[in-house]
C-alpha cells in the first residue's frame, strides 16, 4: 500500500502540485489538506477520476481561501468499510483542528488511516492545552479500533512536544523519528514566515523545520517513507510504502 499526506498551500502551485499527483498516481490512498471544494471539483474531474473522494470543509473562510478543508482520495478498487470527520479543535479566533478518518480494507487485512490538520496557532508550534488536547482526542478515536493504524498529516507542532511524544508513549512508531527526516518544510515556509513578520508584524519564530508527521502502530510493517523535496508547496509531501 502507498499512502500519500500532503498539506496543499491551496493549490497555490496548482501546475507543480497536480503533475505530483499524476506522478504518483499509482498510490493507493491521498491524505491531503489546505485544499477547498473549488480544488476538489478540479482534481476529481481528472488526476482522481478513478477515486473516491471525502471532502470535509472545515472553515468558510481562512486568510482569504474559501472554502478550506480537507480530502481522501482512494482508489476505487479498494473497499471502504467507513468515513468519519472529527472536529478536534475550534475556538472563536476561527483555529481550528480536524480530524477525517477512513476505514478499509487492503489485502484481507482492515485499516484506519487519519488525515489530520492540527490548530495552526500559536505560532511557535510548542505545546498548550488545547494541543495536548486535541491530540487526547485523535488518539481516543483510534483506542476502540480492531485494525492496522495510520495517522498521519499537518499536525503543526514540533517534535519534542508532549502533543507528539504521546503518541510514542502510547506504542505509535513516529515514522519522521525513525526514518531521520530532516524536514517537512522548505524556503518556502520559511521566507513566508520571515515576510510575514517584516511587513504583517506576526511574530517570527525561525526557521521551522518541522509540523508534518506518520504514526502507524506497531503491527504494521512499513517499507519506506520518503520525504521527497520539491517545490509544490511549502510542505513536503510524505509518501508511505508498507
Amino acid at each position: 500500500m502507498k499512502i500519500i499526506f500532503l498539506n496543499c498551500y491551496y493549490l497555490r502551485l496548482k501546475t507543480n502540485i497536480i503533475d505530483f499527483f499524476n506522478d504518483n498516481i499509482g498510490a493507493n490512498l491521498f491524505c491531503l489538506q489546505e485544499i477547498s471544494s473549488d480544488n476538489l471539483s478540479l482534481l476529481s474531474s481528472s488526476t482522481f477520476k478513478n477515486f473516491t473522494t471525502f471532502f470535509s470543509q472545515t472553515q468558510n473562510n481562512f486568510e482569504g481561501y474559501p472554502n478550506y478543508g480537507q480530502l481522501v482520495a482512494v482508489n476505487e478498487n479498494i473497499k471502504i468499510t467507513g468515513f468519519e470527520s472529527i472536529e478536534i479543535f475550534k475556538n472563536i479566533n476561527r483555529n481550528y483542528g480536524f480530524l477525517q478518518n477512513i476505514d478499509l480494507e487492503f489485502n484481507g487485512k482492515k485499516y484506519s488511516i487519519g488525515n489530520v490538520h492540527g490548530m495552526a496557532t500559536p505560532g511557535h508550534k510548542n505545546d498548550t492545552r488545547a494541543r495536548i488536547k486535541q491530540s487526547e482526542i485523535i488518539l481516543d478515536s483510534y483506542k476502540n479500533k480492531d485494525s492496522n493504524k495510520i495517522i498521519g498529516g499537518d499536525f503543526n507542532l514540533n517534535p519534542e512536544t508532549k502533543s507528539i511524544k504521546i503518541f510514542e508513549k502510547l506504542g505509535y512508531k513516529n515514522l519522521v523519528l525513525e526514518y531521520n527526516i530532516k524536514t517537512t518544510r522548505n524556503e518556502m515556509a520559511w521566507s513566508e514566515a520571515r515576510e510575514k513578520s517584516k511587513n504583517r508584524g506576526y511574530e517570527y519564530y525561525g526557521k521551522q523545520k518541522y509540523a508534518d508527521y506518520c504514526f502507524v502502530d506497531k503491527s504494521i510493517k512499513v517499507k519506506n517513507l520518503l520525504v521527497p523535496e520539491i517545490k509544490i508547496s511549502d510542505h513536503l509531501p510524505l509518501v508511505l510504502e508498507l
